[in-house]
């Protein structure tokens, strides 16, 4: 009887405990930038970011207590522009967030600036397409016998590619490449010349594993891949990706606090000059 009576009372308290809040929740509005300009890929009409054309997307927060609608973030009547020297680019807005211009190819070696005027203000980023200068020296392999869960072995063969360069900055990593449709990142490390701080250096390009050594005797594949070398202003946006969020992914929904290069508002500029190459992986 005591029980019913202490739950009795403890909803009376409640109820009359209820009330509504009215409180306003920190909000600043700003604008939000995503974009990469690739070396020798134009802003398209339809820029699908998976086969890595040049994109520029426009966005803005919204207040935290706003219905979640992805339409009501997107920005459609700013002056965007990208300036190279004194040549200025107009960009026009297409669909979904991005901006257009079907002129405009960015080149490597060139330093883009980018501008939003949105409600009285510019956001603005700056940031240079890596000019590369690298050779693969060789290609090597590692091979590892290692124990699975069940105490059965298995067989792993790591291929490395031996780098030699005249470089002085850059980013880069990793990919797996299927004639530039989809990327595979291996995403666990970023190169840079800031931790390198050397001239030759050595990067994992492709892993393959094998239950029975049998296996490898009729095993020959053609792996693609991908260096993609960006702007080394990336290395900070790359180590801040997965701040805030157990789930992330480049350029993806991402951490919630990442720290890009846009001044005035938030987000990533950067420049990437990507170059593919292929690697007969056989055993014989």
């Amino acid at each position: 009887m005591k029980k019913i009576i202490l739950i009795s009372i403890s909803i009376i308290f409640l109820i009359s405990c209820e009330q509504d809040v009215d409180f306003d929740l920190p909000y600043k509005e700003q604008v939000v930038i995503s974009s990469v300009l690739f070396n020798d890929l134009g802003l398209t009409e339809y820029p699908y970011i998976s086969k890595n054309y040049s994109f520029v997307h426009i966005g803005r927060t919204i207040p935290p207590l706003d219905k979640g609608d992805t339409n009501n973030s997107l920005i459609k009547d700013a002056n965007v522009r990208i300036i190279n020297d004194d040549e200025v680019f107009q960009l026009s807005y297409s669909m979904l967030g991005y901006w257009v211009n079907e002129n405009f190819i960015p080149e490597e070696g060139e330093t883009y600036r980018i501008e939003v005027d949105y409600k009285g203000k510019t956001t603005s980023a700056e940031t240079t397409i890596p000019k590369l200068d690298y050779k693969i020296e060789s290609i090597t392999k590692t091979y590892l016998k290692r124990k699975d869960w069940d105490n059965t072995y298995y067989h792993s063969y790591f291929f490395y590619a031996n780098i030699s360069t005249r470089m002085n900055d850059f980013a880069f990593f990793v990919s797996e490449d299927d004639d530039l449709t989809r990327s595979y990142y291996y995403g666990s490390v970023l190169y840079t010349y800031t931790k390198l701080q050397k001239k030759e250096f050595e990067v994992a390009i492709f892993g393959v594993e094998f239950d029975d050594l049998k296996d490898t005797m009729n095993f020959s594949q053609k792996v693609k891949y991908r260096l993609d070398f960006f702007d080394p202003a990336f290395e900070r946006y790359w180590d801040t990706q997965d701040l805030g969020n157990e789930e992330s992914g480049i350029f993806g929904g991402g951490g919630l606090n990442i720290e890009g290069n846009i001044k005035n508002g938030i987000g990533f500029f950067y420049g990437s000059n990507p170059k593919t190459d292929s690697l007969i992986v056989s055993f014989n």
